[in-house]
């Protein structure tokens, strides 16, 4: 997917945010979620814009965090 347009981070999280055009105006963003540098889930988002994906950038709100499972496996 290439550089983000944005990371925040938060303790050991990371949120990675990419723009793309999805219409006139629109702009569709994708938010992929780390944890410990693993992926942990992706969301995305729409916003208006005319200035360019990179203006219309949201904030991460750190509750959208998808939730975290931990799976042991017998070997």
């Amino acid at each position: 997917m290439g550089a983000p347009e944005d990371r925040q981070f938060k303790d050991k999280s990371e949120a990675w945010q990419y723009g793309s055009i999805a219409a006139i105006g629109i702009c569709e963003y994708t938010v992929v979620w780390f944890e410990n540098g693993t992926v942990t889930g992706l969301n995305s988002y729409r916003n208006s814009s005319v200035m360019g994906c990179r203006v219309g950038l949201k904030s991460i709100k750190w509750e959208d965090a998808p939730n975290k499972v931990i799976e042991f496996r017998d070997r």
